[in-house]
């Protein structure tokens, strides 16, 4: 499944702020978002994942492919790890999340609430969010904040393995991807500022 975007351009309601963004992701391939600090990255995610209308241009993705992480986590902080997991397990009609458990790292905590975990622990299960439910396409906004080298080092390993499966992701970050793969691309979006003095 590619992801081809042509000519796009988003904004705040009818506010442009990026315009003529065009990329191509492939099965298998990574597209890596640059810029400057309000630049613009976070309202392009959030058109293509669907939560935002575009002003212009077009972009083509499968209904139903996309696995979006944004800035917040998405979590319920009154349950557990585990019933948190349980949750999204039901919620997406799949069998179980052990696999998703030991790929994770997550035994250890996996009676805590989510109330307790410290940022990094919070990041790793929405990461795991995105592991369990098997969409071909992520979008993740700034993926790796508050994570250690480890839990660092285990994003990266699971993010090696979906490319490898064939699928794409499309991510924001200012952090390196230190990742051994032929088909990952940056996309500078800084070029494709708009003249508006109103950013996100």
């Amino acid at each position: 499944m590619n992801l081809k975007v042509s000519n796009l351009s988003c904004g705040f309601q009818n506010i442009p702020i990026l315009s003529n963004v065009t990329f191509e992701c492939p099965a298998g391939g990574i597209v890596i978002l640059k810029g400057s600090n309000g630049i613009g990255k976070t309202t392009l995610l959030r058109c293509l994942a669907g939560l935002s209308y575009k002003l212009a241009g077009d972009f083509s993705l499968e209904e139903g492919s996309i696995a979006y992480l944004g800035h917040l986590n998405g979590l319920t902080g009154n349950l557990s790890v585990f019933e948190n997991l349980m949750f999204w397990t039901k919620i997406y009609g799949l069998k179980d999340f052990k696999n998703t458990v030991s790929t994770m790292k997550l035994n250890d905590i996996l009676h805590t609430h989510i109330n307790t975990l410290s940022a990094g622990q919070q990041r790793m299960l929405s990461l795991a969010r995105i592991h369990l439910i098997q969409k071909n396409c992520w979008i993740l906004d700034e993926p790796m904040t508050s994570l250690d080298k480890e839990n660092q080092k285990i994003f990266h390993n699971v993010l090696e393995q979906h490319i490898k499966n064939n699928g794409s992701a499309i991510i924001a970050t200012h952090q390196n991807l230190p990742l051994p793969l032929l088909n990952t691309k940056e996309v500078n979006l800084n070029i494709h500022k708009t003249s508006s003095k109103n950013q996100l």
